[in-house]
């Protein structure tokens, strides 16, 4: 992600199965929620995602903005930059570790950290053409509710732990994260920063490609949806209530002020009402299920 902000009716079986976007179901309600509902989640083809739900009334201007020069952006980081291998963002996430360390202190023996390795694991698990990176979590202290990833290392701080409120939230937050690796954001964000040191020289480079990424910190809003819509994909496949991704949001938007379009074009991640209504629609487009919250 980083997660930072700037958070089934009476069951009725008609026995017909339908084979509808990227998950298996059957034209079924449970009154007991998602884990009940006879679907068979499966992660989606990337490549399919929407991002409609990202669009609001109150910012058009600024979505407009994003898509078109973030589109930019990313293909001439595409076409001028060498590939990132798997091994090349497992040493960027080793070698950034002492950084994180010096900014939080690891909380080695937190309580949490053996079921976040379990949840993590168990995700990990449901991957399509899964990368070769080597994945780490760690919980961190720190005020802000916030998950990061750096290189498949996987940080999160012990505040959203207490402020999640179920095993299922922390599934699409590590999913999310995960989805940062396994879907490239990790990669584009070391090939723009190697395009620039070629040129410029390591430290020169550095600070051009940091000062680059300020001015189009709100091009990344596309990056993080669509982490969460893999993360969801994720989450739904391992077993978990991705539904309860859209309580997490609906808790982190009541800290946000209003939409508009200068906040949201300086904005590194999507308004959390936008996030939320995301995870619905994604949820009953691509896996044939209405959450009720």
């Amino acid at each position: 992600m980083m997660i930072n902000g700037s958070h089934i009716s009476k069951f009725l079986f008609l026995g017909l199965s339908l084979v509808v976007g990227c998950s298996k179901t059957q034209t079924t309600d449970s009154a007991n929620g998602i884990a009940d509902s006879k679907v068979n989640f499966t992660v989606c083809d990337p490549k399919d995602y929407k991002f409609e739900c990202l669009k609001d009334d109150k910012t058009a201007t600024s979505d407009g903005l994003l898509d078109l020069f973030g589109g930019v952006k990313d293909a001439v980081v595409e076409a001028a930059a060498k590939p990132v291998s798997d091994a090349r963002q497992d040493e960027y996430g080793e070698g950034s570790r002492r950084e994180i360390e010096q900014k939080y202190k690891v909380i080695a023996d937190h309580s949490d950290h053996d079921m976040l390795q379990g949840i993590m694991l168990k995700l990990l698990k449901q991957r399509e053409k899964a990368t070769k990176i080597d994945y780490n979590i760690y919980v961190v202290h720190a005020q802000e509710v916030n998950a990061f990833t750096v290189g498949g290392e996987i940080y999160v701080t012990d505040a959203l732990l207490q402020s999640a409120e179920s095993k299922d939230e922390l599934a699409c937050v590590i999913g999310h994260e995960i989805g940062h690796n396994e879907l490239g954001h990790i990669a584009k964000q070391l090939k723009a920063t190697e395009l620039a040191q070629g040129i410029l020289g390591d430290e020169a480079g550095a600070d051009v490609a940091n000062f680059i990424g300020l001015l189009t910190i709100g091009f990344n809003q596309r990056s993080e949806a669509e982490a969460d819509l893999y993360g969801i994909d994720l989450a739904l496949s391992a077993g978990y209530d991705a539904c309860r991704g859209i309580d997490f949001w609906k808790r982190m938007e009541r800290m946000e002020g209003e939409a508009n379009d200068l906040d949201n074009f300086m904005r590194s991640h999507p308004y959390s009402s936008k996030r939320a209504n995301c995870y619905r629609s994604h949820i009953a487009d691509f896996h044939h299920y209405t959450c009720k919250n």
